[in-house]
């Protein structure tokens, strides 16, 4: 049972970011950044981010000093939401 409660708002969290990034195709957010715009500690972020990117949704980039996310190449606004069900 605890199981199923911690992935339904795992769940709603991979969904709010993936529609974030879908509609803001440009947007690129370092992990301490996406984890203060969607209220999460630290290693959530990087490990909900990090599934993103293991699920070719995400890609990372090394703008500056910091590793950064944005939308994969061609992943689009139809493309089906991956099931992220456990972090690293």
């Amino acid at each position: 049972m605890r199981a199923t409660a911690t992935r339904a708002p795992r769940r709603n969290v991979v969904r709010a970011i993936v529609g974030e990034y879908r509609e803001m195709p440009g947007l690129r957010l370092t992990a301490r950044q996406a984890a203060y715009l969607w209220r999460l500690g630290p290693d959530e972020a990087r490990a909900v981010l990090d599934a993103l990117v293991d699920h070719h949704v995400l890609a990372t980039t090394r703008d500056t000093v910091e590793l950064q996310y944005r939308l994969a190449d061609g992943h689009h606004a139809r493309s089906r939401t991956p099931r992220v069900t456990r972090a690293h």
